[in-house]
């Protein structure tokens, strides 16, 4: 069966029409129909993930909960520095990421939140991030390598939470912000590892990359996750696929 009946089939096991649907999921209207119509590919582990909350009711019961099986695990070498190895890569383009898919798979983290171990800061995922973080202005300039991480990065951002630090707050100046972010920003240090494979397909490296992890302090108090930027590679750092405890 064709991944676009699939979906239509779903649809119709929930009982819902297709803007019904749409708006459950926080889908595109235009995305369904170009699924359903087979004008555009759906990626296996998006369908995963709508049979999954189709089933379940709900994308999550308690943290960690209906996320698709995620192949990540936190290591901390023997100074004490902790790194987020994402053992896997969802979004593989060749020549540019597609960030409406990336955004869609954001959308399963919203209404979580996480705790950063250093600071014991709470961290919540808004309904904002999915969109601000496949379509800010600082993902339109990334390119190449730095793109496909931080896509693939979106895997293991709960992670990245709990391991921050380096906490720096810095003031609110923008009028839009005046709102959403009425406390001001606070900016952490994080740090994540993507493999790189073989021809074969076995994982043969890890690329370490350091980041800062962007939140806001709103009006009701509550601290957001905005974005993820200033994705850097370290050179210096190589870790062979035998170096890692999976």
């Amino acid at each position: 069966m064709s991944k676009g009946r699939n979906v239509k089939e779903l649809r119709e096991q929930m009982g819902m029409n297709r803007r019904e649907f749409c708006d459950y999921y926080g889908i595109p209207y235009r995305t369904v129909q170009d699924w359903e119509s087979e004008k555009r590919e759906l990626p296996d582990y998006l369908l995963r993930l709508l049979k999954y909350r189709a089933e379940s009711g709900r994308m999550m019961k308690n943290k960690g909960d209906g996320l698709e099986k995620r192949k990540v695990n936190v290591i901390e070498d023997l100074d004490g520095k902790k790194t987020v190895f994402i053992h896997d890569i969802l979004f593989k383009g060749k020549r540019s990421v597609n960030w409406d898919e990336v955004e869609i798979y954001l959308k399963q983290y919203v209404g979580e939140f996480y705790t950063i171990d250093d600071s014991n800061d709470v961290i919540f995922i808004g309904s904002d991030l999915p969109d601000e973080y496949a379509h800010s202005n600082y993902t339109h300039i990334l390119r190449g390598a730095n793109a496909k991480a931080k896509a693939n990065a979106a895997q293991g951002l709960p992670e990245l939470i709990e391991i921050a630090g380096e906490k720096v707050f810095t003031r609110n100046y923008k009028a839009k912000h005046n709102i959403d972010a009425m406390y001001g920003w606070y900016r952490y240090e994080s740090r994540f590892a993507l493999p790189v494979f073989s021809e074969s397909g076995e994982i043969i490296r890890y690329n370490v990359f350091d980041v800062i992890m962007v939140v806001r302090h709103a009006k009701d108090g509550k601290m957001y996750l905005y974005d993820i930027m200033n994705i850097k590679k370290e050179t210096s750092t190589l870790f062979l696929s035998e170096d890692i405890t999976q």
